[in-house]
């Protein structure tokens, strides 16, 4: 692999950190004293094994993103927030269409990674990968964010290939009475938001309004204008049980150009998506929990216009990209905890995908039906440290064979406050309705043959898998302060899905012919990773990231699919500074280096962006209120990845205010 300059005196370093020290960081399961919780770095994990579990005993490498940082980094879009984890690519296809994925990403489609939002999938089953601009969550409404950097279909199944995202929000009633939020600034960004919770009774809830509205890149017709909603409330009837229902609508208009195509005119799309969620928890004793949930997704993309197609057809078409994609989907698990080490979380879940569209893929509509049944569990070893190790069985109407995953993994505890992580897992990635079933063409009323085809289907698309073994060290030093996480993994990755030109097919004759997807072949990815948080007496925060990833193509055909997707380093600094009780500064610095740019064949060089955000919290009238002042990209214009994207400097101020 190809390292930085700096990267033999930053290893040397990072050796002497891990060093045994003396200190007074408590030995797993112990309790921490209040001072020695806030130094240390040791929040209990919810997403990695279904198991609530310290960060050391967890069988893979999580990065926890926790309030302080949401608000510090000065990030407005949520897909932007995975700047902050190692490893993670992060830009935009257009202004309103962020981009996030981790160490692969070949396309603005995350199709290799799960994203859930309180345990429910957002991952679309028309194009892949979660919409990130049309997700109706509140910035204000998430608690933490948890991101598994590498595989974990034993715990979430397919499509958890090669990460896991899992975004948790505040418990309704944290914030009761009502709260405004107003942001003004360049490329005519305007945001607006009011939120209200509260408790009535045995029930507490949450609701939640406001829009968003920019101008895009400059030089570019992306600019977008949306509404979300949501709301969440929780009931207690008694001691045991905790029901919630929990719902969301986005609704927007998009502006849409193709750069690269000059047969499209500028146009409008417009999308909504909406979702409800229900879910049932029983407390059965101090040793036992079971849950069952239920929740719809509905996204609806709407978007119809002219082609302009010239010589030598010299043709208007009425040419339409709309879609809907529906999913339903309920699950069950039971938990059990044992004074004896050992901890169970087993369940199943019963999917059922639609997809309805006229122009992507044959025999609209396309239902699928996906079973699932999991199994994870660990086993406390005292002094020879713990075990993890999970099933996920899955069966669908997408790919012609059963799927299982699996995991293992040993954390070793070397010291109370440092282990050694050994960790095997296996992963598929099903593929979604526009790879299995694409019919993807024009059209052209009064020719022969009558259309262009553009994407169509030659083969039956079996399922990417993969097989990771990974070594990580986790812990703490300097008396709790400090925490890292170094982590080195290889990934083998088998029949990865890609697209291959067929210059011959019998279209209406243009070059380059029309594409078809296949399983193009197979590679090894290797990542070395590094994540430190350091706390200062003061209680300002250093966080660093840091990753530098390789892939190694098997063919031709993956080379050309997937050789430049993946950064060769990357690299998140994030600065919290409490100058008093009133007044915050952060800065951010964010590096992607030598990646491909996305829909193009053509090598980025070093992209680098600067942040700085300055909250003041003051009294206004009597009421709570904070003024932000946020610069992005300071310094120079920051490279959005896709196309010629270019982002100003931008500046902006938010007002919030506690009514």
């Amino acid at each position: 692999m190809k390292l930085p300059a700096f990267a033999p005196n930053l290893s040397l370093g990072l050796a002497l950190l891990f060093l045994p020290l003396p200190g007074n960081a408590a030995a797993p399961g112990e309790s921490l004293l209040p001072e020695e919780a806030f130094y240390g770095d040791l929040p209990v994990l919810l997403t990695a094994s279904r198991l609530p579990q310290d960060r050391e005993d967890a069988p893979v490498a999580v990065t926890l993103i926790d309030r302080e940082m949401i608000e510090a980094s000065g990030f407005t879009e949520v897909a932007e927030l995975m700047r902050l984890v190692p490893g993670m690519v992060v830009g935009f296809d257009r202004g309103h269409t962020p981009v996030a994925g981790y160490l692969l990403l070949e396309s603005f489609l995350s199709r290799r990674m799960q994203v859930l939002v309180d345990g429910r999938s957002i991952y679309t089953p028309t194009l892949g990968g979660p919409v990130w601009s049309m997700l109706p969550l509140n910035i204000d409404d998430i608690e933490r964010i948890e991101v598994i950097r590498g595989p974990n279909g034993a715990s979430y199944g397919s499509n958890s290939f090669l990460g896991v995202i899992n975004i948790i929000t505040r418990a309704p009633g944290l914030d009761s009475g009502w709260d405004a939020r107003m942001s003004l600034g360049d490329d005519s960004v305007q945001e607006y938001s009011l939120r209200t919770g509260g408790s009535e009774g045995n029930a507490d809830y949450r609701f939640a309004a406001w829009t968003q509205k920019n101008s895009g890149f400059v030089n570019r017709y992306d600019g977008k204008d949306i509404r979300f909603f949501n709301g969440r409330v929780d009931y207690r009837p008694n001691g045991r049980d905790l029901l919630t229902a929990d719902l969301g609508y986005s609704e927007g208009d998009y502006q849409q150009d193709e750069p690269l195509d000059a047969s499209t005119p500028p146009h409008l799309r417009h999308l909504r998506s909406n979702y409800q969620l229900f879910r049932w928890q029983r407390v059965i004793g101090e040793d036992q929990e079971i849950y069952v949930q239920a929740y719809h997704n509905l996204d609806d993309h709407i978007e119809e216009f002219t082609l302009n197609v010239g010589p030598p057809l010299n043709v208007m078409i009425p040419y339409d990209q709309n879609y809907r994609a529906e999913r339903y989907d309920i699950e069950f698990q039971h938990t059990l905890t044992s004074r004896s080490g050992i901890n169970l979380a087993w369940g199943g879940s019963l999917r059922r995908d639609e997809v309805t569209t006229a122009r992507y893929v044959l025999n609209s509509p396309i239902k699928v039906r996906t079973r699932r049944a999991f199994v994870n569990a660990s086993w406390d070893l005292g002094e020879a440290g713990l075990i993890n190790g999970g099933l996920m069985y899955e069966d669908n109407d997408i790919v012609t064979r059963d799927e299982l995953s699996a995991l293992l993994s040993w954390n070793y505890h070397l010291q109370p406050d440092t282990t050694l992580r050994l960790l095997i897992t296996s992963a598929t990635r099903t593929p979604v309705a526009i790879e299995q079933y694409p019919d993807w063409k024009v059209s052209v009323p009064g020719v022969s043959p009558p259309d262009e085809q553009l994407l169509y289907k030659r083969f039956n698309i079996q399922s990417e898998e993969l097989l990771a073994a990974g070594v990580g060290l986790v812990g703490q030093a300097l008396d709790g302060r400090l925490a890292y996480d170094l982590s080195y993994t290889r990934y083998d990755l088998k029949g990865l899905i890609g697209t291959e030109n067929d210059p011959a097919y019998p279209d209406l004759g243009f070059p380059p012919g029309a594409d078809y997807v296949a399983n193009v072949g197979d590679a090894a990815l290797h990542s070395l990773e590094v994540s430190l948080q350091y706390r200062f007496r003061n209680r300002a925060r250093l966080i660093l990231g840091y990753a530098n990833a390789e892939l190694d193509p098997a063919s031709s055909a993956v080379t050309q699919a997937f050789g430049k997707s993946v950064p060769d380093q990357l690299l998140n600094l994030l600065l919290i500074y409490p100058v008093n009780a009133r007044f915050t500064a952060s800065a951010g610095y964010y590096l992607i280096d030598d990646v491909g740019r996305l829909g193009r064949n053509v090598m980025l060089d070093q992209i680098n962006k600067l942040d700085v955000r300055l909250a003041y919290r003051f009294q206004l009238h009597g009421k709570d209120a904070e003024l932000i002042f946020t610069g992005q990209n300071l310094g120079a214009d920051y490279d959005g990845l896709s196309f010629d994207n270019r982002v100003d400097e931008r500046l902006f101020v938010t007002l919030k205010l506690r009514l």
